[in-house]
């Protein structure tokens, strides 16, 4: 799965590959910003 997601405060795109299903992604930004990301995924 990849996860992607602009930055609030410099504007970069940050992208990031996980393999985790229902956790939470920690994404820090060159410019110090960080982001949690809950992943979640529907299973059929």
């Amino acid at each position: 799965m990849k996860i992607g997601l602009t930055c609030t405060r410099c504007g970069a795109r940050l992208e990031r590959a996980s393999e985790n299903r229902e956790l939470t992604e920690t994404i820090d930004c060159e410019c110090g910003a960080m982001y949690a990301v809950t992943v979640s995924t529907l299973r059929g």
